[in-house]
């Protein structure tokens, strides 16, 4: 299926381009300068539906049971219910939210499923490591994991990190859950690095 060409007005005194004609270019404001251009369809890209097979596009939604996932590895949490919403139990390095009203025992049942599955448990309050509660400066101090010096700061994403090695150290449990608890809560030192963070 070919594309068609497209009509596009670039203003010969600025460059600026649009799909409509104007007697004034609305980027400099210089008067009779937009000019009519065709441009030859692009080529498709890997990525277009012209590049893809037809069958390809006639797809449909398909149930949770439809879905093929057995490649990947599943832990299950003990909670039968959990298990099922979560498409049969937890992926390995995946990110699950869960959420619900203060006090309606979401760290309770993180304690639950990580006793249940036998990894460790790192629960991180945000709300209690805010930067606002701080004066001057964090403190930086330097902590040794697995013969390898870190410098660790309170208030920040190495932090949360040392506090999984801590964990690793004191358990030798080497799997495990981080549980980010009020992370609606997260100060905005935090921020940043937290979406940086949950990408991985």
């Amino acid at each position: 299926m070919a594309t068609k060409s497209k009509t596009v007005y670039i203003c010969s005194n600025c460059g600026y381009e649009t799909a409509k004609w104007a007697g004034k270019c609305p980027d400099c404001g210089e008067w009779n300068t937009m000019e009519e251009t065709v441009r030859a369809p692009a080529a498709a890209s890997k990525f277009s539906a012209a590049a893809r097979p037809a069958s390809a596009l006639l797809t449909r939604p398909l149930t949770i049971q439809e879905i093929d996932s057995d490649d990947e590895e599943r832990y299950h949490t003990g909670l039968s219910e959990l298990d099922r919403v979560l498409g049969g139990g937890l992926v390995k390095g995946s990110l699950v939210l869960i959420s619900g009203d203060p006090g309606i025992g979401k760290t309770a049942i993180m304690e639950q499923i990580a006793a249940e599955m036998g990894v460790g448990l790192v629960s991180y309050s945000m709300t209690h490591h805010t930067r606002q509660s701080a004066l001057g400066l964090p403190f930086i101090r330097e902590e040794t994991f697995d013969g390898v010096s870190y410098q660790v700061s309170e208030y920040t994403m190495s932090e949360i990190i040392a506090s999984v090695y801590k964990l690793r150290e004191e358990t030798g449990r080497r799997e495990g859950i981080l549980f980010l608890d009020e992370i609606n809560c997260v100060s905005e030192t935090l921020s940043p690095a937290m979406l940086q963070f949950l990408q991985y």
